[in-house]
């Protein structure tokens, strides 16, 4: 089963994506900076699709993903990531 990181869940885009590919049948990673949205969407996809879905509250823009670490996560896996970034709307 293939598993997606998609950051920005907690509402719009990023939102969207989960829910399509939880519907896909993707196990999924989940961020975002809000918790209380971040739980609120992780109960909404388990309850709506079988899949494992993981939380990690933290803001995208202050956290960088080295290549180094995606490729870690991959080897201690053994699945395929899709990430996502979806973008902050504008002030």
């Amino acid at each position: 089963m293939k598993t997606a990181l998609i950051t920005g869940t907690t509402s719009g885009f990023g939102k969207a994506f989960a829910f399509r590919l939880a519907q896909l049948g993707y196990n999924l990673i989940i961020t975002g900076r809000r918790e209380d949205r971040l739980l609120e969407v992780a109960s909404e996809i388990r309850h709506n699709y079988v899949v494992e879905v993981f939380t990690l509250c933290f803001d995208v823009e202050v956290f960088v993903i080295s290549n180094y670490k995606c490729d870690k996560f991959y080897k201690l896996n053994g699945s395929c990531i899709t990430l996502f970034c979806t973008p902050k709307k504008s002030k």
